[in-house]
């Protein structure tokens, strides 16, 4: 029987080293983020035609896209709180504010006075 060769021990204890050494193959799975939640008082039920907008692409008002609301006739918005059912596509299923969409949802205040809507179903409207 041959003695192994150094090279070949050597590479085998790269291999382990290198093994021991690879972030999130022994550790634990990561754990799910925790489920968002609107923050404030339950204002009042709403249901509303309007827009969905995206704070940075439309109004350039944040640094980052975050889905807002502009009820039909207003010309205040209003934000998405991020619990809301599929808040993350809601700028995308409205196009950028260039659909009509029905929302159902709940107006909340915080105790810093901001207002935000928690949708709970919307529906795009048919084109008029």
């Amino acid at each position: 029987m041959k003695k192994p060769s150094l090279l070949v021990l050597a590479a085998a204890a790269g291999s382990l080293v290198a093994f021991a050494l690879t972030p999130g193959l022994a550790a634990e799975s990561p754990k799910p983020a925790a489920a968002a939640s609107c923050d404030g008082a339950k204002v009042s039920e709403v249901t509303a035609t309007g827009a969905f907008l995206c704070a940075h692409c439309n109004l350039h008002v944040a640094e980052k896209c975050a889905p807002m609301f502009q009820a039909e006739g207003k010309k205040d918005v209003v934000k998405i709180c991020p619990a809301s059912k599929d808040a993350a596509r809601l700028t995308t299923v409205g196009k950028f504010g260039k659909e009509r969409v029905e929302v159902k949802g709940v107006l909340r205040k915080s105790a810093a006075g901001e207002e935000q809507l928690e949708v709970t179903s919307y529906r795009v409207l048919p084109k008029a």
